[in-house]
């Protein structure tokens, strides 16, 4: 664990609710979510949560961190690749790519 990354994930979820607006019960899909940091922080919030990723292992990190936390109900983690991605957007009211830098891209067509 890098020192202060807690922090700074809780101050940039807490900024992404706060601009954004977000209320209980609103979904995101967090794309790219690894181990489910970001997801479980704003299901902390109330939000509901796809969080999708193609690295199983982190996955499997992530469902293990958000049954500890109880946040089960309001997180579903999958393992999906984002090209398969480009219709889905339109369930969600916000997609969430806040991942380290993997250049991921949604192209609308």
């Amino acid at each position: 664990q890098i020192p202060g990354i807690a922090q700074w994930d809780d101050d940039l979820v807490d900024l992404i609710v706060q601009v954004l607006e977000l209320a209980p019960g609103d979904r995101v899909l967090d794309v790219a979510c690894g181990s489910g940091e970001h997801a479980h922080r704003m299901a902390g919030q109330g939000l509901e949560i796809v969080g999708v990723d193609i690295a199983e292992k982190m996955l499997e990190v992530g469902r293990r961190k958000i049954e500890s936390l109880g946040l089960a109900d309001r997180i579903s983690l999958r393992e999906v690749a984002v090209s398969f991605l480009r219709a889905v957007p339109s369930l969600f009211l916000i997609v969430l790519v806040a991942g380290d830098g993997l250049g991921v891209q949604l192209v609308e067509s």
